[in-house]
């Protein structure tokens, strides 16, 4: 997929943005009817297009929509009414809940949806957009939006309307086709105008006869269709376009057909959908004709932190509207844990398709040939006084923790690596038991009583090994060492603490360095294989902004990283210190 450089960037939404400012001046009494018909007294559409300026808050491609929307209101018919009618069927559908029966406000993103996709005609009186692109994260809305899109074409399309709903798997055509069934069956309450079947729903009006059908992906027998509207849920995840093909050519009677493809982004790279998401951004740069066709991107920009509150609300346009913000931390600390909860989130909370394979950071063999037996004592006896940092990685529960002491001695230009590792007692099971066992017997690895971590043990012991060392930092994580640093505080190392985030921009130049070191034999490693060990388990994750850092395969995998995370955060807290 083509990305974008950095100057393109700049340059695409600091001119998208003065287009719309354009826009904005001339063209906005149309967008104000439509808000007016919209009703309850509020200026939404205007209100998303203002707000399309700032570049701070929305992604180029959703930049160059708002630009592309005021160059078709210049050349096209457009029709306030028939968004209005959109909004307000939007707003009459009850919606199934927990809470039962509830009514949802269409918001500002949603009605520029509409907007842009049935406002639009041309001469001959024919809605202009047949095609349109909702490339949307996760938690959405995308149910809500196929109902609201499958019904206003039975209701007020063709007469003889065809309105399908289409995926992958027939399973999950199922879960937005049952909640349409759900939201009508409300709406229809004793009047019998919808008949309800197993994957139809049969549309009885006066001088009208339509259908609402869900189909099984069976694209070799899918005979006698002749859609009006078909949706395809989750394109992403599409090996090949077989069905939607079915689907379109199906469309070949129709005057103003409409195909719509809503997804969110796959862990899949190699698909079609990659290639028709390029063909539409072209469109959205200018790059390729197209008045046919809506596209509507959320992803981060080039050079966006995957990690940072401005980028979540960037991606996902309902972000503390009807999505609660708390979502986005849960989903992100869970990410940090692995590699593969690193690739759910930047692909559904984020939108993003992750290239790359799982391959191990460095062979357990690299690391343990630049291994050699050392105390704190016996290394201030060969190289003089110690200065460096102490780095700790608590577990959350019962699980490994780890603690690195990074030296650089100034006269030889060479970095010292020696790091403990702790377990409760009753977590030496599970197919590590083995390795645990015999670890702990060699002094390599310290048992503590009990089923957690006891982090007051831990700072206790951080406080005797700086008698052979002068510990200039502790870095720690943030997320879960409150008890260790309240008793690093009480021995009176309140100064020396610092808390080093764990996102995945912070560990990049840590992890450059750490190569630089390795590849030089510039560091040398106390001798334990868990540090080797815990190398080799890391996973290389790389961001499209070129950051990078190690993670577990996955939260569940009993192959634990601790060890290189520490030495990685001890080389973060030497650069607090200006050594090295």
């Amino acid at each position: 997929m083509e990305q974008l450089s950095r100057e393109r960037l700049e340059g695409l939404k600091a001119d998208a943005a003065a287009r719309i400012a354009e826009g904005i001046k001339s063209q906005m009494a149309l967008v104000d009817k439509t808000d007016k018909l919209c009703g309850k007294g509020k200026h939404r559409l205007r209100e998303y297009l203002a707000d399309l300026q700032n570049g701070e808050r929305h992604n180029v491609y959703e930049q160059l929509a708002g630009a592309r929307f005021f160059e078709l209101l210049a050349r096209y018919t457009f029709k306030p009414s028939r968004v209005a009618r959109l909004v307000i069927l939007f707003e009459s559908l009850p919606m199934p809940s927990s809470k039962g029966r509830e009514y949802s406000e269409c918001t500002a993103c949603e009605m520029f949806q509409f907007a842009s996709i049935y406002g639009f005609y041309k001469e001959n009186g024919v809605r202009l957009v047949t095609e349109a692109l909702l490339f949307v994260p996760r938690k959405y809305g995308k149910t809500t939006l196929c109902a609201v899109l499958a019904l206003e074409d039975v209701l007020f399309g063709d007469c003889d309307a065809e309105a399908y709903i289409s995926s992958n798997q027939f399973q999950q055509s199922q879960i937005c086709f049952k909640a349409i069934s759900k939201m009508l069956r409300m709406l229809d309450a004793g009047h019998g105008h919808f008949k309800f079947r197993r994957d139809t729903i049969d549309v009885s009006l006066p001088k009208r006869e339509s259908l609402i059908r869900c189909l099984p992906y069976s694209p070799d027998k899918l005979d006698g269709l002749k859609a009006s509207i078909g949706i395809y849920d989750e394109l992403a995840q599409a090996d090949s376009f077989d069905q939607k093909n079915v689907i379109a050519s199906s469309m070949g009677t129709r005057a103003a057909p409409l195909l719509v493809d809503i997804t969110t982004a796959s862990a899949k790279t190699e698909t079609p959908f990659v290639e028709e998401l390029e063909a539409f951004k072209k469109i959205l740069r200018g790059e390729a004709k197209g008045d046919n066709v809506f596209a509507h991107v959320f992803q981060p920009d080039l050079g966006d932190d995957i990690g940072d509150e401005r980028t979540w609300r960037k991606v996902h346009p309902h972000y503390d509207i009807t999505l609660d913000s708390d979502f986005y931390h849960r989903q992100y600390d869970a990410a940090q844990r692995g590699y593969d909860n690193m690739v759910e989130f930047q692909t559904k909370q984020l939108n993003m398709f992750v290239y790359g394979e799982q391959k191990s950071w460095y062979d357990a063999r690299v690391i343990h040939a630049l291994m050699q037996p050392f105390t704190l004592e016996e290394l201030r006896a060969k190289v003089g006084t110690l200065y460096g940092v102490a780095a700790v990685d608590l577990s959350v529960s019962g699980d490994l923790s780890a603690v690195t002491y990074m030296i650089y001695d100034e006269v030889g230009l060479h970095f010292y690596s020696k790091t403990k590792y702790y377990l409760p007692e009753q977590s030496v099971k599970g197919s590590n038991a083995q390795l645990y066992r015999e670890w702990a017997d060699k002094g390599y690895l310290t048992l503590m009583e009990g089923s957690a971590i006891d982090p007051v043990k831990i700072a206790e012991d951080i406080v005797k090994d700086g008698d052979y060392m002068v510990i200039c930092k502790v870095g720690y994580d943030p997320y879960k060492s409150k008890d260790l640093c309240n008793t690093l505080i009480a021995y009176g190392a309140e100064k020396a603490l610092l808390a080093v985030k764990q996102s995945i921009s912070h560990f990049t130049a840590p992890v450059g360095k750490m190569g630089l070191l390795i590849d030089r034999a510039a560091i040398t490693f106390d001798e334990n294989p868990i540090t080797a060990w815990c190398f080799q388990n890391a996973i290389l994750m790389e961001d499209t902004n070129g950051n990078v850092k190690p993670m577990k395969r996955n939260n569940d995998s009993p192959m634990k990283i601790d060890g290189a995370i520490t030495n990685l955060m001890a080389l973060i807290a030497l650069g607090e210190c200006g050594i090295g």
